[in-house]
């Protein structure tokens, strides 16, 4: 699978939806003679277009229609490839497996149906006065949000039936739907520390939609054991094993299986299990550091993807974590890896790893667990090392070396608080043994770029990289910031000369999917709609199955044709989209197409799609209006400009 990020870029900018607008209001709908008459009701939208209940089993996937869709078995390829499933794993080693149990790793995700967590709630956010709601039965969780209106009761409610529980509930659980082919997050979370209910990290109380975030085969990396992906697209997939299992830390089981299991032990086959303890230490941490070791975003290596990484590589053999330079002094929930890095007790040392204090085949608490990180410090220090007396290590936190040298701190994340990896004497060290530091104390501080850097580096940069390769992937991430509205001035000034390294690859003759997407997006940004074209259709061509470099540059062909008033290759390219990804965007410009073709009936289906996955999208609830008007259906026209004036009214 190929793709430089796990987000395709945006559809629906403004430029495009400012000629749409025009294109609209000069067509000519059929008339209502001619039109079906038996779709759903749209005059209560508010309360009955609910984000759809889906009861898709995980053994089937369905379009985005929800219609059920057959998928061949060559279209679905098993991610990591080789594997053979924990299960398969027990059965000759026994008492790892019975340890492995208790970690959290096998506690990473679950069916719906095997969630322990029976809790039905519902509250009033106090910010933005909506109202969620979580029900359930011991099978079964559905998720509920309704959003009052100004001018209705409520402006609308969307729903979901929950299929999938993530988080070992350690620190949360959060929750998973299937829309058709389409994974996503539900807004609500809940969390260890309060025993409570809270929006999932990353939404903001008063986000315009809440059921939109769908989830790609980049976020589950770090969640499940393995998925099916369908024709390698990153936004459609099934889990096949719930929970982090073995083969993501010692490598795929199909060979090892099977040369043992012979009965001659199969001399030509090759036993490639990894043993993370006799790694070197870059290839030992890189096995922790695929899910411990993330910033704001990762680029793969070209004609990779995050689940090529193996037990045994190097992680830049598959991708480059980068870290934006402002976010450096937030404390992330997965900075365990650069933070580590900063102290000076690995930088002196050539043995340290995570796996010196961390066993994954055990999960200790308490007291044991106090011991052994304790006898981990002994290794290199003794107990008289410490400045402050025993006695007094005792009483303030029972002589737990951690608590001072690697306080709890709360994480960028809602309701979490984990161990600071950087080993070293924090302010915290002081304030737990109620003294004020010194003016000489060396105190740990979070890492910042040094002024005059680029505003994005990587967060543990390979030098073994060519200059080539490392140039590539920093262009491409300035780029992806700047695609979806994560940037600022300093990363914008970058833009210029990341522009100049990927065109500079792409004239070197270098074959490159992602490099050539974003060159066309960059083309089609700048008006310049003849480069933009052949770089997408290249793109095209070449990638036989759904990469995140194709479905980027059917955006871009859609969008040059739709501003070529060519509305008949703009409405193939939109229903590609609609497809390959869930994007209300998508919906509403095949929607316009629909309308410049007269297909008023199919128009009206894609409209309605749009506003099951953006309720607040303005200009499609303008259009759904101006349709049922010339439908006759003038009290469902009612609701929806009723709608438009909600929208407008709670507008900042």
């Amino acid at each position: 699978m190929r793709g430089c990020v796990r987000e395709s870029l945006r559809c629906c900018n403004s430029t495009a939806l400012g000629l749409v607008l025009v294109a609209v209001f000069g067509c000519t709908p059929s008339t209502p003679e001619t039109a079906a008459t038996n779709r759903p009701g749209a005059a209560d939208w508010q309360t009955t277009e609910h984000l759809v209940r889906v009861s898709t089993p995980d053994n089937e996937l369905s379009s985005a229609s929800n219609e059920p869709q057959t998928v061949a078995s060559s279209q679905v390829r098993r991610l990591p490839e080789g594997t053979i499933g924990t299960q398969a794993c027990a059965k000759c080693h026994r008492s790892q497996y019975e340890s492995y149990l208790k970690s959290s790793h096998a506690r990473s995700a679950r069916g719906i149906a095997d969630s322990s967590l029976q809790a039905e709630t519902q509250w009033k956010h106090p910010r933005s006065g909506r109202l969620y709601e979580v029900a359930g039965t011991s099978s079964a969780m559905t998720h509920r949000e309704t959003v009052p209106g100004i001018h209705t009761p409520v402006r609308w409610m969307q729903e979901a039936e929950l299929a999938y529980e993530f988080g070992s509930g350690t620190t949360a659980h959060t929750y998973l739907y299937r829309d058709g082919a389409f994974v996503c997050e539900s807004p609500l979370t809940w969390y260890a520390k309060t025993n409570d209910w809270d929006l999932s990290p990353g939404y903001e109380p008063t986000s315009p939609t809440m059921f939109s975030r769908v989830i790609t085969t980049g976020c589950a990396y770090c969640h499940v054991g393995s998925i099916d992906v369908v024709n390698q697209n990153p936004n459609q997939f099934r889990v096949h094993e719930h929970a982090i299992g073995c083969e993501r830390c010692h490598g795929a089981g199909a060979a090892h299986g099977e040369k043992h299991q012979s009965i001659d032990r199969n001399a030509s086959l090759v036993d490639d299990i990894v043993n993370p303890a006799r790694l070197d230490r870059r290839e030992s941490e890189a096995i922790c550091a695929q899910c411990h070791l993330q910033g704001a975003l990762f680029v793969t290596a070209a004609g990779k993807d995050a689940w090529d990484f193996r037990p045994g590589d190097r992680l830049s053999d598959t991708r480059t974590d980068f870290n934006i330079a402002k976010q450096d002094d937030e404390f992330r929930i997965v900075g365990h890896t650069e933070q580590l890095h900063a102290s000076r007790c690995y930088q002196i040392s050539t043995t340290l790893t995570c796996i010196h204090c961390h066993d994954p085949h055990r999960h200790n608490q308490g007291e044991v667990s106090r011991d052994l990180y304790r006898q981990a410090c002994l290794q290199c220090h003794d107990d008289a090392s410490c400045g402050v007396e025993l006695s007094k290590r005792v009483d303030t936190n029972a002589n737990d070396c951690s608590v001072c040298h690697m306080p709890k701190r709360e994480t960028n994340v809602t309701h979490a608080a984990l161990h600071h990896h950087t080993i070293g004497i924090h302010h915290e060290s002081y304030r737990g043994i109620q003294q004020t530091p010194p003016e000489t104390a060396r105190l740990v501080r979070s890492g910042g770029n040094e002024e005059g850097k680029s505003p994005i580096h990587p967060i543990s940069p390979d030098r073994t990289l060519s200059p080539e390769e490392q140039d590539r992937r920093w262009a491409l991430a300035i780029h992806h910031l700047v695609f979806n509205d994560r940037h600022d001035e300093a990363i914008l000034r970058e833009l210029p000369r990341a522009k100049r390294l990927l065109l500079n690859s792409h004239r070197a003759g270098a074959v490159d999917s992602d490099v050539q997407a974003t060159l066309a997006k960059d083309y089609l940004d700048a008006g310049v709609l003849a480069p933009a074209k052949q770089l997408a259709s290249m793109v095209v061509k070449r990638e036989t199955s759904v990469s995140d470099a194709k479905i980027n540059a059917i955006d871009v062909l859609a969008q040059i044709a739709f501003r070529q008033q060519d509305n008949a290759t703009a409405m193939q390219w939109y229903q590609q989209l609609t497809k390959y990804r869930r994007v209300a965007g998508d919906h509403y410009l095949l929607g316009i197409c629909q309308i410049n073709a007269e297909q008023i009936d199919e128009a009206i289906a894609s409209l309605r799609q749009a506003l099951r996955i953006a309720p607040n999208l303005v200009v499609a609830h303008e259009q759904m209006a101006v349709l049922l008007d010339h439908q006759g259906e003038s009290d469902q026209a009612a609701a929806h400009r009723i709608a438009v004036r909600d929208l407008r009214a709670a507008a900042p």
